[in-house]
């Protein structure tokens, strides 16, 4: 806990959003850590389930194709030191 600077709540308009926000303003107070709320989306989820699946955010892989790690070497760059 010793890098930790903050609580953040993502408010995605999901659920029960007082309950969260009191649970997380509760450990933000017991462990000395500024709270803050971020606004947030379901967007993300819906296209999971719903499509497009665009190869921006997604990896499809069709049926009966065998997966490798190529096409998930590259989403993000990533520098390994």
């Amino acid at each position: 806990m010793k890098n930790y600077k903050r609580v953040a709540l993502v408010d995605h308009g999901a659920g029960d959003i007082q309950a969260a926000r009191a649970h997380a303003h509760e450990f933000a107070e017991l462990f000395n850590l500024s709270y803050e709320e971020i606004p947030g989306s379901l967007e993300y989820v819906r296209r999971l389930i719903n499509g497009p699946w665009d190869n921006d955010d997604f990896v499809v892989v069709p049926p009966g194709q065998a997966v490798d790690s190529a096409p998930f070497m590259m989403l993000h760059a990533i520098t390994l030191i």
